[in-house]
């Protein structure tokens, strides 16, 4: 019986139920989702709050590893993830609210001072070892592609880690995106402009969803409090964060 219970408390301390409102679940990511002076922002963060202020939801906003949101989201009730891709292995496993931020280039990258580093195709990429969060897109896409874990894959827990294998020399290449990269490296104190784009690997669509078991009543409410955010609210958040999608017009999400 004890057993029972010391496993149960673990169960809670791992996942914690929010009790009332929609847990909101994201990783950190800049510029989309990042914690600064104890409090959850970014760009993606800013749409999501619009989107549940005119809802009329309460949301409390977590940050956790990717893999833990990820788990959360699929399987608990009246919790809401983003910055999520939405792809076509996805589409079944989660009721989509709508565009986060503007879709992204997903890239791979080495550091410019590795020469010896040649990427061409991604077949070329299976020479080297490659580094991605793990349970990301990413992740999901190197093993479909019949990258090996501890041959030329490799998973961190979160992009803090990610980078600093890559400027350790512990690994040959990250995937990422370039306004990533701007805001993350001067973060720990290095600068896009080590890194060199070597291919691009697919364009991903920035999603906010929610997982099967979230009620559908909740889920039309946020559609339509997302419907509700003005294209002028959206172009403000995108020049916060120096988006270049912000003089776009229309704007593309």
């Amino acid at each position: 019986m004890r057993v029972i219970v010391v496993a149960v408390v673990c169960l809670m301390w791992a996942f914690p139920v929010f009790g009332g409102g929609l847990l909101v679940v994201t990783e950190e990511m800049v510029p989309y989702n990042f914690r600064q002076d104890g409090q959850v922002v970014g760009l993606s963060t800013e749409l999501v709050r619009r989107t549940l202020e005119k809802s009329g939801l309460e949301g409390r906003f977590q940050v956790m590893p990717w893999a833990r949101a990820y788990y959360i989201a699929r399987n608990d009730p009246n919790v809401l993830i983003y910055t999520i891709v939405r792809t076509e292995e996805r589409e079944k496993l989660f009721k989509w609210i709508g565009p986060v931020a503007p879709a992204v280039d997903e890239k791979m990258y080495c550091l410019r001072s590795r020469p010896d580093v040649v990427v061409r195709t991604l077949d070329d990429a299976r020479n080297y070892k490659v580094a991605v969060v793990r349970d990301g897109v990413g992740h999901r896409f190197l093993e479909e592609q019949g990258f090996s874990l501890g041959i030329n894959l490799d998973l961190s827990p979160n992009e803090d880690q990610m980078f600093a294998k890559l400027f350790w020399g512990r690994v040959d290449i990250v995937i990422s995106d370039d306004l990533n990269n701007a805001w993350k490296l001067p973060a720990i104190d290095r600068n896009a402009r080590e890194l060199q784009p070597l291919i691009t690997l697919r364009n991903h669509k920035l999603y906010m969803a929610c997982g099967p078991a979230t009620p559908d009543e909740t889920v039309d409410r946020l559609r339509k409090g997302l419907a509700a955010v003005s294209a002028e609210e959206k172009r403000r958040i995108l020049q916060k964060y120096r988006h270049p999608a912000w003089a776009c017009d229309p704007l593309p999400y």
